[in-house]
């Protein structure tokens, strides 16, 4: 699985400006009532902190976020925030309790904020676009555990609303706010370490459903994430 790990890092270097920039994945795979977990790490979306919480046996809570700023030579700046919270099931499948069903639904929002330039011939173009978002999801996973491995496959399905959408110098996109554009976004996830501390890796594609525009990506994508997973259970 080494791969997965060099194919999640060749792909944060690979990232554009969109009017969505997905966010790793929270996949806890909980194994009882009182299993905590933090993690955090760099993704294509900046940087991310990821909490969750099992409240009961089949039943967990998280709550994630992320922020970007990068600045490049080409006097292009892009400024990313989000915020979401969700509420999961999760439940072994297996009587070896190796296989796991993970489904978490949830809500947050957004905001985005850029400026970059597109060198034409004979000319230089400049945009600068801002938006505050609304995203719902839902992610089904399934889980698998194999002694101090962790490996899941996921489906993400996204909806985002735009408000407050601006285009400050060409006024090129418009009927942002009135539609909710949705993603497909299948992901693998692969953690490897201690039990209670684990380095992670997971990558995956973004699939458009519902194309309007050329800052929403026109064609199906990916991106990836590495970090840390730290996991406690605060009843013991």
């Amino acid at each position: 699985m080494k791969q997965l790990f060099y194919l999640s890092i060749f792909i944060l270097s690979s990232s554009c400006n969109s009017l969505y920039k997905p966010t790793t994945l929270n996949v806890p795979l909980h194994e009882e009532a009182g299993d905590a977990q933090i993690a955090g790490g760099w993704s294509v979306s900046g940087g991310e902190l990821q909490l969750s919480y099992a409240v009961l046996d089949n039943f967990y809570v998280s709550a994630n976020g992320q922020i970007l700023l990068k600045k490049t030579k080409e006097d292009s700046l892009s400024n990313y925030k989000s915020f979401d919270v969700a509420a999961g099931y999760y439940s072994w499948l297996d009587a070896d309790q190796s296989v796991k069903l993970d489904v978490a639904v949830g809500y947050g929002p957004g905001n985005l904020d850029y400026h970059y330039l597109v060198q034409t011939i004979p000319m230089q173009v400049r945009f600068h676009v801002s938006s505050f978002y609304h995203r719902w999801y839902i992610q089904p996973s399934l889980g698998f555990n194999i002694e101090d491995t962790d490996f899941a496959i996921s489906m993400r399905a996204v909806a985002i609303h735009h408000s407050n959408f601006t285009d400050h110098y060409n006024q090129l996109i418009k009927n942002v706010t009135y539609n909710p554009l949705a993603y497909l976004e299948p992901a693998i996830t692969y953690r490897k370490g201690l039990k209670n501390f684990k380095l992670t890796a997971q990558t995956g594609l973004i699939w458009p459903l519902t194309p309007r525009h050329s800052l929403q990506r026109p064609v199906i994508s990916g991106y990836g994430s590495i970090g840390v997973n730290i996991r406690f259970n605060v009843l013991r």
